[in-house]
């Protein structure tokens, strides 16, 4: 899928003062403007109008906003029912409710509160649009809050069980919106019996075609590729920089902009399993997270936000560990490029400060297709197991600069004693991925099962060790997958490794 690489500009033609140009107004979540202070939960569709901040992005000065813009939030394709007395909806994910742990029933909580309500996020989480830093306030913009309750599922779970899809939620807007932002606050949770906490987080896929996500900002927690927004936390939990994600993602959009925005919501598990919520008679657990938007203000009353592309369009950018796990390589291509300069490749080491790598000459002026490749083995060896993260800066001849979406990349993967070291990449995928397979015994033979969220199984297979195999993804559909290999180690003991697969 295309992804339109460079930032976007307001289209300043009636802003003539030179303090109206020193601010990017904006149309935000904020309490007012009729929006609901009541509390849930409940099923029932949640309208949010926007107020504009005509501050953004030094200060937040609320007004009423003409033609009015709304947003529409609804819960559908519910996935599990509960009893009435255990949450208001009787299905597994409602508006403004609760977690109890003194009561099977899930209370009332606020339908649009704060970001500051949930989640422990801070202002430097998120950016108001793209291109401007900062401009949220969590103590001045709101979210409409969703619960995703986890008492339908099993009280434990075994270790590297797949996401559950739970919903589908659908974001309506009145009119037509360019290149909208949608925040996330406070994805995920966890639950403590004995002194043992397990964790679990939603995870949102975006169905929508012919849009593309990307991640402005954000805790280290949150991972957004084209497709997903997602809690990269082994063990979430239910504070923004300790298991929680949050952060700012850019809807890009085609030029007349949209009116529906769709994502299926999943909870996904901690990879350690474990015991998720109590009795049915003492507890009501589960993740409640808010989400929020805001787009660009029009220039003038009685249009749409003018939001204008220019053509430098990144079509791919991939980053992998190299085998040993000690290098990473990127590598990614545009389809057109105007005044071109050249790329800076960022990396970063905790997902928010990023220090230059090196630079990639760019093509100037140029209308086809060019690729281009980068390798980082500078102090990896040096560095413990973990995530490296990396992006792109494209800068133009006038100096103007923009930013890719971020790829993690996991270096150095520390295994359990005796365990086979298994990599896919590239990770994320498209058509194709490579199940290195090198570490094992050429003469033994290993079956590879492809789950999808559900656990059900898309793709089974019997390869042969001591070599890189590659995997087929072209029937699979988009989403978040399971690898689970099984088979003879070196050693003659048993071997059962999952590896999670991003299919794009």
């Amino acid at each position: 899928m295309a992804i339109a690489f460079r930032s976007f500009l307001l289209l300043l033609a009636t802003l003539g003062a030179t303090a109206a140009q020193a601010q990017t107004p904006t149309l935000e979540f904020a309490p007012g403007a009729g929006n609901s202070t009541a509390s849930g939960p409940t099923a029932a569709n949640q309208l949010v109008t926007f107020q504009n901040n005509t501050t953004n992005p030094t200060s937040n000065t609320m007004t009423a906003y003409s033609p009015a813009v709304t947003t529409t939030f609804a819960l559908s394709n519910q996935q599990f029912t509960l009893p009435t007395s255990r949450i208001a909806n009787g299905a597994g994910v409602a508006f403004g409710a609760g977690l109890s742990t003194t009561s099977g029933t899930a209370p009332a909580f606020a339908l649009l509160p704060l970001l500051n309500a949930v989640g422990g996020s801070s202002n430097a989480n998120y950016t108001s649009a793209s291109g401007v830093a900062g401009g949220i306030d969590v103590a001045a913009n709101s979210g409409a809050e969703v619960f995703t309750s986890i008492e339908p599922l099993p009280a434990t779970l075994p270790a590297n069980t797949a996401r559950y899809q739970y919903a589908d939620l659908t974001l309506t807007f009145n009119r037509a919106v360019v290149n909208p932002v949608v925040h996330l606050t406070g994805l995920g949770g966890s639950f403590t019996t004995g002194g043992v906490k397990t964790g679990y987080t939603t995870e949102l896929d975006l169905l929508t075609k012919g849009l593309t996500l990307s991640e402005l900002s954000g805790s280290t927690e949150l991972t957004v590729n084209s497709t997903q927004i997602l809690n990269n936390a082994a063990q979430p939990d239910g504070t923004t920089g300790s298991g929680a994600a949050s952060g700012s993602v850019l809807v890009t959009t085609p030029s007349q902009g949209i009116t529906t925005l769709v994502f299926r919501l999943y909870l996904r598990p901690a990879a350690s399993g474990g015991t998720i919520h109590g009795d049915n008679a003492t507890t009501h657990l589960g993740d409640g997270w808010l989400i929020s938007v805001s787009t660009r203000t029009a220039t003038t009353a009685n249009t749409a936000a003018s939001i204008a592309p220019l053509p430098v369009r990144l079509v791919e950018f991939t980053a992998q560990a190299a085998p040993g796990g000690r290098s990473a390589q990127l590598a990614w291509a545009t389809a057109t490029e105007v005044n071109n300069a050249y790329f800076e490749v960022e990396r970063s080491f905790d997902g928010a400060t990023y220090a230059p790598l090196g630079r990639v000459a760019g093509q100037g002026m140029k209308a086809t297709t060019t690729t281009y490749a980068f390798v980082d083995e500078q102090g990896l060896g040096a560095q413990p197991a973990g995530l490296v993260y990396y992006r792109l800066r494209q800068v133009d001849l006038d100096g103007t600069a923009t930013y890719s979406p971020v790829r993690p990349v996991r270096l150095g993967v520390a295994n359990a004693a005796g365990a086979a070291s298994l990599s896919l990449y590239p990770n994320p995928a498209q058509a194709s991925t490579t199940l290195d397979l090198s570490a094992l015994p050429a003469t033994a033979s290993y079956q590879v099962l492809v789950l999808d969220a559900t656990g059900r199984q898309v793709q089974r297979m019997l390869l042969a060790g001591g070599q890189p195999q590659r995997l087929d993804l072209s029937s699979v559909v988009p989403g978040l997958f399971t690898v689970l290999v099984t088979g003879p180690q070196a050693d003659g003991t048993p071997l059962r490794q999952a590896l999670r697969l991003h299919k794009e």
